[in-house]
This record gives structure tokens, C-alpha cells and sequence, in this order.
């Protein structure tokens, strides 16, 4: 064992000298003793060697009293600090225990059989006591910090923010306060896995990181969610910049295992003290204008603004008026006919959300569908519909009213969670008659991002006798390799393209190619958005017969879905084609 180095803290040579012949006698430990006789020589010989244990006198030609233990207990923090004193004073004895004393010895009676076992039980107690602080800073830093990311987590912005805010008002300076919302995460998270979901985040959270200054800080807060602390924001311009590299970071695909995976950000911005002094307040408003991002569009940033508060408020309202309109049976389906411009009659009809709203009356389902996405309502509301289908199918059929298809929308979230199919199974099981009459909608993206599992259900429904659509094509990012791949059953050009196909020779040579390549593919065709005549007679004369949107019929309630099944269908307008 190597000797233990002491130092002697003692501006009395004589009674260092006592010290150490006493220390000769002990058998507990070999050592050596370093002599200091002022705090000045302690600090110099602490700099030059590694000492295990101090032995101190508090009065010294620079230091006396108390001063002289504070500074040799902050000098050497893990160092076993002995005091060598002749006082009695309680008072300062208990007040030195408290500031990292490890033990005393009273001055020239030192007791050689007890000297060597006290010094060594110093060393154990402060080994002990640094390893408990150690193994507490360890558990605290793995309380502040994300164990997924490495960053900073929700329990850390409060002490660093207000460390950050009060800089800030020494200098005079601004604090930007970033949040940031994934856009098209949960889709990711929800069709690939968690473990592909992970490395997103872990992915993500580099590149924010790399768009920031070493001075700013950045926290994961949520799931998706992230906030950064950009410090001495002086231009408005500085914040524009970081918050679009960072948003154009995240839009870089993120290619995992050969495969791309894409999201987006949303992100919201406050200032302080511009907006507020508070800083939940600022966190509240930046997560505010996040929301206000989202509604515009997504893949953006606003900054905060009073009128927003207000939006906010109005969202929340809406969130849990939907909710109680779900338990409340406020939720209807309607149905819109889809025509056979051919023969007239109905081909199928789509079934589409309204909501009752005791306020503000009958809502399209466009007025509420994004907050459900991102509340995940969206599950419920899938459901709900489906199960309305099913039941007014089976209504339709035991009146002896011919519906021969409809057309259910379903979120890409809800068509890509694992249990999708099985759930589907089990509400069509409900009904009397195979499902063969059902087809479901889903977004062209939904379909070509996620392309194994995608085909996986779409086989999964198609074994059933489930068809599947996909419904606004044209306006996503189509593959058609991918496309190729997926057995669908029928494609429904986006009323986009429809609105201006009477003027716009674009429109209609991208309607032409649509109706052209379903048809090699063998799949039907749906123009959606017909509202006149016009486009009537140009989609016939583009070999596209099954027409929906306002001319044939608005979204309406079944029973008059149910006359126009039973009367002469839309005879009248086949006769103006």
C-alpha cells in the first residue's frame, strides 16, 4: 500500500514535530507529512502534490478562526480535513462537522494508538462522502437529461431558464424561446415502430443541436416536442434564420436501414421580455404560435401574438366539445353519391363526417379533422364511422335499397397502427353480409411512404373482400414503382384538378394521363369535385364515368341517399350530357 501524504497546517514548528514523532509510533499506516506553516505555503504545496488528509491550525500568521476553515474546506473539497486545536468551543466544533470537518485532535496530546486509526477514518469517511456526492450528481444528471437524446429534459428548463432570464436582465438582453412540434411524426412512430421512432428523434435532436450556438440551450420536452433557449437575441432577423435551418434540417430525409423516413417542424417562437417576464408564460405562448404554425400550413414558424391567445383558447374549447360530441352522439354520417355518368345511377356513395355542433350548427368534417389528428381523437372518430357504415349498410340491405359500395375515409395514423386490420375485422363481423361492399380512403402519402406495411394491410382487407382507394391523388408525392406495388382498387382525382378542367389544358391533360393509367392498371377512377355540366361532358369524353361533388349531390343524410337509390336515379342530368 502506497504511504498516505499529509500536510500539517501549523505555524508552530514544535508542535508539527510532536506531531510527526507521534505519527512514527502508530502501526496503522505508513505515511509521510508535509509541514505548512501559513495558508499561503498550504495552497502552493496543495497545487504541487497529492495530499490524502489535512491537518489544520486555525490561527495562522494570514488566516485566523473561521476564515482559515472555509478556505482550506473549498480549497480541497475530497480532502479529509483534521482540525488540531486546543478550544473547546462547542459552537464552532459543531459549525466546522457542518462545513466538512472530518474529525479533531486536540493540540500536543496526540496518542499514538489512536492517532493513525482517527486519520484513517477520516480518509474512509471523505472517501465515502465523495463517493455519495458523486453517485448524487450522477443521479441528478440522469434526472435533468433525456436518456433517449442525451439532451437536457423537462425537469432542467426551469433552473436553466431562470438562470438564462436573469442574465438576460443584467445585460439587457432578449431570450428567444423555440417550440418545436414534429410534423408527421406520429404517422413514423406509429407505422415503423418505436424502435424507428427513436432513432428519429435521436437523429433530430442532433440536427437542432448542430443549428445552435454553444450559449443556447435545447431541451426535449415531449414526445415529439422540443425547446430552445436562444440567449442575446438582439435582431428578429437571427431568429428567422436559426428557426429555418432548423426546420430545413429536419425536412432532410432520414435514411435508416436503405429506407427514407420524412417529418417535418412546426415551430413556435416567444421573446423575452417582449412578450412576457414569466417564463411558463413564455413557453405557453411559444407553444401557442407553434399551434398557430401547424394551423397554417405546418413546416413553418410564427412568432406569438395576443390574437393567438385566443385561437388557442378557441382550440382547446373545440378539443373538449369533440370529445363530449363523440360520447354525446353530436357526430353524423352523411353520405355523398358517386355517380355513374354512363347509366346514371348510383355507383357508390362515401360516407363523410358532420358535426351537430349545438353552437355553431352543422360542421364539415374539415373544420375539425387536423385538431383530431393531433389530439388523437382521429381513432375514435374512424372508428365511429366505420361502425355507422357498417350498420346503415346492413339497414340499406334489409330495405331492399341498392347501395353498392361505400367509400370510408381513414387516417393515415389509424390505417398504419398494428391493430388496424384486426379491428377492422371485428366491426364488419357485425354485419350480416360480407364486406365486399366496403372500400377504404386513404391519403396518396399515407400509401407511398409506408410502403411495407401498407401493402401488408392492403392484402390483409383485399383477403377480405375490403377494397381500397386512395383518395386525392395527385396532389401527394406519387411513385409509381410504388403504386405498382400496392393492389389498389380504384383512384380519386383531387377536385384540384377538376375546379379549372374546363379552361386550364393542363388540368386536363394530367386528368387524361390519371384516367389512362387506372385504367391500364385496371383500377376505376373517380373525378371528385364535379360541380357542372362541362366537366361532366369533358371527363366522358376522358373515358372517366364515376363522378362525385355537387352536381350529382351534396353529403346528405341516408334516407335521402335512399330515394335517390330507389327513384330514377340522375336521369336528368345524364340527359344534358
Amino acid at each position: 500500500m502506497a504511504p498516505i501524504n499529509l500536510l500539517m497546517i501549523e505555524d508552530y514548528y514544535d508542535h508539527f514535530e510532536i506531531f510527526r514523532q507521534s505519527l512514527l509510533l502508530q502501526r496503522d499506516f505508513e505515511f509521510t507529512v508535509t509541514h505548512a506553516s501559513t495558508l499561503a505555503q498550504a495552497d502552493q504545496i496543495l497545487d504541487d502534490k497529492r495530499i490524502d488528509a489535512i491537518i489544520l491550525d486555525v490561527n495562522l500568521p494570514d488566516s485566523r478562526g473561521w476564515s482559515t476553515v472555509e478556505h482550506v474546506v473549498s480549497r480541497a473539497p475530497t480532502v479529509p480535513v483534521i482540525l488540531n486545536t486546543a478550544t473547546s468551543d462547542k459552537e464552532f466544533a459543531a459549525r466546522a462537522l457542518h462545513a466538512g470537518v472530518q474529525d479533531f485532535i486536540t493540540k500536543g496530546e496526540y496518542d499514538p494508538r489512536l492517532l493513525g486509526r482517527l486519520i484513517r477514518h477520516a480518509i474512509e469517511r471523505q472517501q465515502l462522502l465523495v463517493q455519495l456526492s458523486e453517485a448524487k450528481q450522477r443521479e441528478h444528471d440522469l434526472a435533468i437529461h433525456d436518456q433517449l437524446t442525451g439532451l437536457l429534459n423537462r425537469k432542467a428548463i426551469a433552473e436553466v431558464a431562470a438562470n438564462v432570464i436573469a442574465l438576460a436582465r443584467r445585460t439587457d438582453s432578449r431570450v428567444a424561446v423555440l417550440f418545436i412540434d414534429l410534423d408527421g411524426f406520429k404517422i413514423v412512430n406509429d407505422c415503423e415502430g418505436h424502435q424507428v421512432g427513436d432513432a428519429v428523434l435521436i437523429e433530430t435532436a442532433r440536427r437542432i443541436r448542430a443549428r445552435l450556438r454553444e450559449s443556447d440551450y435545447i431541451f426535449r420536452v415531449g414526445g415529439d416536442e422540443f425547446v430552445c433557449l436562444l440567449r442575446d437575441t438582439n435582431r428578429t432577423n437571427n431568429v428567422d434564420l436559426v428557426a429555418q435551418q432548423i426546420i430545413e434540417s429536419i425536412n432532410a430525409p432520414i435514411n435508416m436501414d436503405g429506407r427514407d423516413h420524412f417529418v417535418g417542424a412546426s415551430i413556435g417562437i416567444s421573446f423575452f421580455p417582449d412578450d412576457s417576464t414569466d417564463f411558463d408564460q413564455l413557453i405557453q405562448y411559444a407553444d401557442t404560435a407553434m399551434y398557430a404554425a401547424k394551423e397554417g400550413g405546418r413546416n413553418q414558424f410564427q412568432y406569438y401574438d395576443d390574437q393567438m391567445q385566443t385561437a388557442s383558447q378557441r382550440r382547446l374549447t373545440q378539443e373538449r366539445e369533440l370529445r363530449h360530441a363523440l360520447s354525446n352522439r353530436e357526430l353524423q354520417v352523411y353520405y355523398q353519391p358517386i355517380v355513374d355518368s354512363a347509366t346514371g345511377k348510383l355507383a357508390a356513395c362515401e360516407a363523410l363526417m358532420r358535426w351537430s355542433h349545438p353552437k355553431h350548427g352543422w360542421l364539415a368534417a374539415s373544420a375539425f379533422i387536423d385538431m383530431a389528428e393531433e389530439s388523437g381523437l382521429i381513432f375514435d372518430i374512424d372508428e365511429f364511422v366505420l361502425r355507422e357504415a357498417v350498420a346503415q349498410y346492413d339497414k340499406w340491405k334489409a330495405a331492399g335499397v341498392d347501395v353498392p359500395s361505400i367509400h370510408v375515409n381513414i387516417s393515415a395514423r389509424d390505417f398504419m397502427r398494428p391493430d388496424f386490420v384486426t379491428r377492422v375485422q371485428r366491426i364488419v363481423a357485425r354485419s350480416a353480409h360480407a364486406p365486399t361492399w366496403l372500400e377504404l380512403e386513404l391519403t396518396e402519402n399515407s400509401l407511398m411512404e409506408f410502403s411495407n406495411r401498407t401493402l401488408n394491410h392492403i392484402l390483409r382487407l383485399q383477403d377480405m373482400g375490403v377494397r381500397v382507394s386512395i383518395d386525392d391523388f395527385g396532389m401527394g408525392y406519387s411513385s409509381l414503382y410504388r403504386l405498382k406495388r400496392h393492389p389498389i382498387n380504384t383512384l380519386k382525382i383531387d377536385r384540384s384538378f377538376i375546379s379549372d378542367l374546363v379552361r386550364n389544358q393542363h388540368d386536363q391533360a394530367i386528368v387524361r394521363a390519371i384516367v389512362t393509367l387506372a385504367k391500364c392498371m385496371s383500377m376505376k377512377v373517380v373525378a371528385e369535385g364535379v360541380e357542372t355540366v362541362e366537366q361532366v361532358r369533358l371527363l366522358n369524353e376522358f373515358d372517366c364515368h364515376l363522378m362525385q361533388g355537387y352536381y350529382y349531390g351534396k353529403p346528405m343524410q341516408n334516407d335521402q341517399l335512399s330515394l335517390i337509390a330507389q327513384g330514377s336515379g340522375f336521369a336528368a342530368q345524364l340527359a344534358l350530357h
